[in-house]
């Protein structure tokens, strides 16, 4: 059917006596499709953090942001999408990291000390190296020493057939509204043979 017609269709419905009963049903339908989006958004958090390593002329940047969704008020679901020597889409020489992590989230010390360890898996590729799947599992921890402030630390282990990759951090982060804070952090990467020591700054969204 053509658009024009169906939109005339509507409207003309909208202006005739049966026009309240349609309108009624649209602003229903309407209504039930913002409440259940509104649903599912309050249940996303997401995250990214940008930095160098390390700090000075000869320092890399780097990215990780990562999307989770929360299946229940303990576990989550969560995609990470990182690159390394850069903060775009890809960083140099077409290098990405794609992983997915399930979360388990625990409140202890009076709701003061928030654990989240998590458990997954990557795909890391590059013009290099066509692609490898590694086994991720770390933490995520945060402490509500005041309202204001919040210390933070946590680590992602990347395990590889042949090597592995440990990216952690440690930081504050400060709340900025109800539903953005941003994170000042120490981070770091070691690996094999190398370890790399610089700095970042993460801004988190909670919906």
């Amino acid at each position: 059917m053509n658009l024009s017609v169906l939109t005339s269709g509507v409207f003309s419905a909208l202006s005739n006596k049966k026009g309240g009963e349609m309108k009624r049903i649209l602003v229903t339908v309407l209504s039930v499709i913002a409440i259940a989006t509104t649903t599912i958004a309050e249940n996303f958090t997401i995250d990214t953090r940008i930095g160098m390593r390390p700090i000075g002329p000869n320092g890399l940047m780097f990215r990780v942001s990562r999307v989770e969704y929360k299946i229940l008020p303990e576990i989550s679901a969560r995609a990470v999408y990182g690159v390394l020597n850069g903060v775009g889409f890809m960083g140099e020489l077409n290098n990405f990291r794609i992983g997915v992590q399930g979360v388990y989230k625990m409140q202890i010390m009076d709701n003061k000390l928030l654990l989240e360890p998590f458990i997954g898996g990557s795909y890391t590729s590059s013009d290099i190296v066509s692609g490898s799947i590694s086994s991720d599992f770390g933490l995520d921890a945060k402490y509500k020493l005041f309202d204001w402030l919040l210390p933070v630390v946590g680590a992602d282990v990347q395990v590889y057939s042949d090597s592995y990759i440990l990216d952690y951090y440690a930081g504050v982060s400060i709340p900025i509204l109800n539903c953005v804070s941003l994170d000042l952090l120490y981070s770091a990467l070691l690996t094999n043979d190398k370890h790399k020591i610089g700095a970042a700054g993460k801004i988190n969204l909670y919906f």
